[in-house]
């Protein structure tokens, strides 16, 4: 399985299919062009298993202190939490000095108990992980 950065052209299309499935559709109903462009304008990964896209999280960092996850899914019938950690990693390494933030809303919170696993803690809306820099 690799993470790597989504690519507008290629993506988007296989992408719909996994927010569709994960009910994420009240952003992408609303305008199809603004939820692509949103897409293009953050910083969107995909997982993929043997050419297959599993998984993909949308987020905003300023690549030194915070990381926020718009949405992290993955595809039906693959081992979550491992997806969820495998891109959620990458989300940390953006904010490797501070903090790597979920938020949350109601479906993230039926996912509460991988996050949990995965070193995230319920804070307000949303999960948050702390991070100290290593020198």
């Amino acid at each position: 399985m690799k993470v790597r950065s989504y690519d507008a052209l290629t993506d988007y299309d296989k992408i719909i299919g996994l927010v569709k499935q994960e009910k994420l559709t009240a952003l992408y109903r609303k305008d199809k062009v603004l939820y692509k462009e949103a897409m293009s304008n953050s910083e969107t990964f995909v997982l993929e298993n043997e050419g297959e896209i599993i998984g993909f999280m949308r987020c905003i960092s300023d690549f030194t202190y915070t990381t926020y996850v718009m949405e992290v899914v993955a595809k039906e019938g693959t081992d979550k939490k491992e997806v969820f950690g495998l891109l959620l990693g990458k989300a940390e390494r953006l904010a490797l000095h501070g903090n790597c933030n979920i938020i949350a809303d109601e479906a993230f919170l039926e996912d509460i108990g991988i996050y949990a696993a995965l070193g995230y803690k319920y804070s307000g809306s949303g999960l948050k992980k702390s991070y100290i820099a290593k020198k």
